[in-house]
């Protein structure tokens, strides 16, 4: 009551004349439209906090898939570097079987002529 101002009504029975009565309902008018103006002050605020708590969970969302992308990336990336130092290793593997192969031919080659 003190933080709308409502002072009329007390213990001094101000509802038993019709002066008291009309200064309660002045009273309770002004604290009626108080309670008003501050239900749209925080109406108003709710639907800040409303739109920032949106864009936070749109921008949590989008950087989780992004932090995902690049994980994936990585590990795409991880796998193409794998293969390719597989396929280097299988290449030299086989270049020194054909050059044991061609030497020993050559051997054989020499060693018959």
């Amino acid at each position: 009551a003190r933080t709308l101002n409502i002072s009329a009504v007390d213990e001094n029975d101000s509802f038993v004349t019709d002066a008291g009565i009309t200064a309660a309902v002045a009273e309770l008018d002004t604290a009626k439209t108080t309670l008003q103006a501050t239900r749209t002050g925080l109406s108003s605020n709710l639907a800040v906090v409303e739109a920032r708590l949106a864009f936070n969970e749109e921008l949590l969302k989008t950087v989780e898939e992004g932090a995902a992308l690049l994980t994936e990336a990585d590990i795409d990336d991880e796998k193409a570097t794998k293969l390719a130092l597989e396929t280097r290793h299988d290449l030299g593997i086989n270049a020194l079987g054909f050059s044991f192969t061609n030497g020993t031919a050559l051997t054989q080659l020499l060693k018959l002529s």
